[in-house]
């Protein structure tokens, strides 16, 4: 069907329909109207409003309209969708539906009741969107009953989101300085200029230029996100100046006069007041509720290009053609140096940067960057530059990143440039997959090979993330490259099934290049993805308890790589699809659902069919699961023990489970446990392991484990206040870190600060109960 004409630009769609937005008098003049449109009419004019505020606002008109609406408008979205920078750079920061639903959210989100049934995982997500979303009552409703400390991937999701009153608020929390540079990282890739710069003179004139890492990072955050401003930006020379006489102390006065503020660790209770930059043109009114638009924050500071030059003494007449001569070459070379990027002399550097440029396809910064490389490094970036840039740079460089000799090349091959060709995000992808082509058969002199015609998934030869996705038409590409004679690796059909690629799979099946059973296999013992799970069993794969061993031993460690969510969606797949298990597979997936932090629907059906032993709360906890699967654990174990809460076997808190929840900030499984009596005296440190841990943390730059570490033990009830010597340890800590650069946050990382405190030990102690219960 052809879709409807949209509304003219000048009108309000939202007059259209929403009786909560319109004029009274108009809503009220023909009341009857609505009521005799047709369901057809109702889903056109559905169209053109936000799916959110359709299923928060359109649907409440009347019965029938709701009736008519409620198959396709359910839900009320938070998060936009995932884009296709999102699937190449993963780890990108959460970002917030517009517009956002303010109003829907700190109705629901604002009570503490809410929140209950939700993970640790889930209550740092929504955090995170509400810091991105740019309304301070969301903001504020999150930080009240989330249960969960401020980590870096929140201050990301602000930054990222172009919320500089959000993040003002954010960093009102004491030591939250130390995780600029997540926020730093996330406004570069995002291409929030303005909101690099303010995070820029936070930290005082020069601080690039005294950290030559951080502006690398800065570098290749932007590449990904592919924000050619942010790039013009930091290759300026603003940017990398040195701070003036009396100016490098800026930032780290900064951070002191924060942490005086208030005690370390506590947050402010009101919303702070954005700074005052230079006032932009006026902003159009925004709804109530929303945080303002922050001017455009000051340009950054530059060091001053006209200095006065001393008085010099006349110089006798034989010398004075000579010194003018020695001062144009002086000039000259002064101008050559400014022009020709001196922070890349550095060929590592050049390098990386290179590098980073070719792979996201910022073609501009690579021709700067690579006149710097390495002659012996060039033939790496041909992979990258087939990967991320377009077939015109391609050939451009061909020659003078293999060498002129094409024997190099037939020595070398062109399996991963020509792997990176075919899967690259461009559009001229086959342009570059012929020439490659072409240039092999003619270094060879018309015959490749056999062995060496092959295509494989090789993202880390292409400078990009491990986890990034197959192009949408992925499958049509290796048709036509099978077509000239190249044909798939194994490989591919392995990385299909771990991504869920049901299309390139399914071509590799229907072609021949694997079998099902080696696929189904293989699937498996690499963790499953449920999508390639059900194309395997609608192809006559069978899952039952053999199955389920295999992968429950190939996911042994999930939780400590960072893949709980992935082995949840694997669990709940396996429990339906499943045949033919008995007590002991059924108790596999609950323990890999229990150490993940399974959702109560998902527990509460595993418990049922693997019988009715005790669910092992301790694991539970320290899991990072929802409170409302405590309660149900509690209540549980209650009718099979009696008090088994508080006497029962592996129920009571060590103090190495105690460490690893306040690591990960689970404020409120840790209070849960508390009102129990689980978390006794015996199970907390001492006030000097905290303090000498949260030191530890810092000097390592594991800033987002410190901070969570020290607010969890701050709200502890029965734990020791600091003393003023302790206060003044932690103080110094932070103030020298942030002297020293900061820290570097990302959520992949967050979820690894607590090994040092005893993750093994909680794990292996929670497997333990498992094998004794089998």
């Amino acid at each position: 069907m052809k879709a409807p004409r949209a509304p003219d630009a000048h009108q309000d769609t939202r007059e259209l329909w929403c009786p909560l937005s319109g004029p009274p008098d108009k809503l009220a003049a023909n009341p009857d109207n609505w009521h005799k449109l047709t369901p057809e009419l109702l889903r056109k004019v559905a169209a053109y409003v936000h799916p959110s505020e359709v299923a928060s606002c359109l649907k409440l008109v009347c019965r029938d309209t709701a009736a008519c609406l409620r198959e396709d408008y359910s839900t009320i979205h938070l998060c936009q969708p995932t884009d296709a920078h999102q699937l190449n750079a993963p780890g990108s920061p959460a970002r917030a539906v517009q517009p956002w639903p303010a109003r829907e959210f700190v109705a629901h989100w604002g009570r503490a009741a809410s929140w209950r049934a939700l993970s640790l995982r889930q209550r740092q997500r929504l955090l995170c969107l509400a810091a991105a979303s740019g309304d301070a009552a969301s903001l504020d409703a999150a930080l009240m009953h989330c249960g969960c400390c401020v980590t870096g991937a929140v201050l990301a999701a602000a930054a990222g989101g172009g919320c500089i009153p959000a993040l003002e608020r954010l960093l009102h929390y004491a030591g939250a300085h130390l995780l600029l540079h997540s926020a730093e990282a996330a406004a570069a890739e995002m291409g929030q200029l303005d909101t690099l710069q303010w995070l820029q003179q936070r930290q005082g004139p020069g601080s690039l230029h005294n950290d030559h890492d951080a502006w690398l990072r800065l570098v290749g955050a932007a590449c990904r996100g592919r924000q050619i401003a942010v790039l013009d930006w930091l290759m300026a020379p603003e940017p990398m100046a040195a701070p003036e006489d009396g100016q490098e102390q800026q930032g780290l006065l900064l951070a002191e006069e924060e942490l005086g503020q208030q005690g370390l660790g506590q947050p402010q209770e009101q919303l702070v007041q954005p700074l005052q930059p230079p006032v932009e043109p006026q902003q159009p009114p925004q709804a109530p509720g929303h945080l303002p638009q922050a001017a455009e924050p000051p340009q950054p500071l530059q060091q001053a290009q006209q200095q006065e030059q001393p008085l010099q003494q006349p110089l006798p007449e034989g010398q004075l053609e000579e010194a003018q001569w020695d001062d144009e070459e002086e000039e000259e070379e002064e101008e050559e140096v400014w022009e020709d990027d001196p922070h890349w002399m550095d060929e590592y550097t050049a390098g990386s940067i290179a590098t980073l440029a070719a792979a996201y396809g910022c073609e501009a910064l690579l021709e700067r960057a690579l006149p710097y490389v390495a002659p012996e490094a060039l033939w790496w970036l041909l992979g990258r530059v087939a990967y991320g840039c377009r077939a015109a740079v391609l050939r451009g460089h061909f020659d003078s990143l293999v060498g002129r000799d094409l024997v190099a090349v037939m020595e070398a091959g062109l399996v991963a440039p020509l792997s990176g060709a075919a899967a690259s995000p461009t559009a001229d992808w086959r342009e570059k997959a012929e020439f490659l082509m072409r240039r092999w058969e003619e270094a060879a002199g018309g015959a490749v090979a056999e062995e060496d015609k092959v295509v494989r998934w090789m993202p880390e030869h292409w400078g990009v993330s491990s986890e990034a996705r197959m192009p949408p038409d992925y499958a049509q590409r290796l048709e036509m490259l099978r077509a000239r004679g190249y044909a798939p690796d194994k490989d591919v059909a392995w990385a299909a099934a771990a991504q869920g690629d049901v299309r390139t799979l399914a071509w590799m099946l229907d072609s021949g290049l694997v079998r099902r059973e080696k696929a189904n296999k293989r699937a498996l013992s690499t963790g499953g993805h449920p999508a390639a799970l059900q194309l395997l069993r609608e192809r006559g794969a069978v899952f039952s308890r053999q199955q389920v061993d295999l992968w429950d031993r190939s996911v042994s460690d999930a939780e400590s790589l960072g893949l709980g969510e992935h082995v949840l969606d694997v669990t709940a797949w396996l429990s339906e699809a499943a045949v033919d298990l008995d007590w002991r597979s059924w108790q596999k997936l609950l323990l890999r659902a229990t150490f993940c932090g399974g959702p109560l629907p998902l527990l509460r059906r595993l418990r049922e069919q693997g019988g009715c032993g005790p669910v092992f709360l301790k694991a539970l906890a320290t899991s990072g699961c929802s409170v409302a699967a405590l309660d149900w654990a509690a209540a549980h174990n209650l009718q099979l023990a009696g008090a088994i809460l508080s006497a029962g076997q592996h129920q009571e808190v060590t103090c190495q489970d105690w460490f690893y929840m306040a690591c990960k900030g689970d404020l409120a499984v840790l209070s849960w446990l508390s009102e129990r009596g689980l978390v006794t005296p015996a199970s907390l440190p001492s006030s000097e392991e905290v303090v000498r841990s949260v030191v530890c943390r810092i000097r390592f730059k594991q800033g987002a484990s410190a901070l969570s570490l020290l607010a969890v033990w701050r709200a502890q009830p029965g734990a020791a206040a600091l003393s003023a010597e302790q206060e003044e340890r932690i103080r110094a800590a932070m103030l020298g870190l942030h002297e020293d650069g900061g820290d570097e946050d990302t959520d992949e990382q967050e979820s690894e600060d607590a090994e040092h405190e005893g993750e093994a030990g909680a794990v292996e102690e929670g497997a333990g109960v498992g094998a004794a219960e089998e």
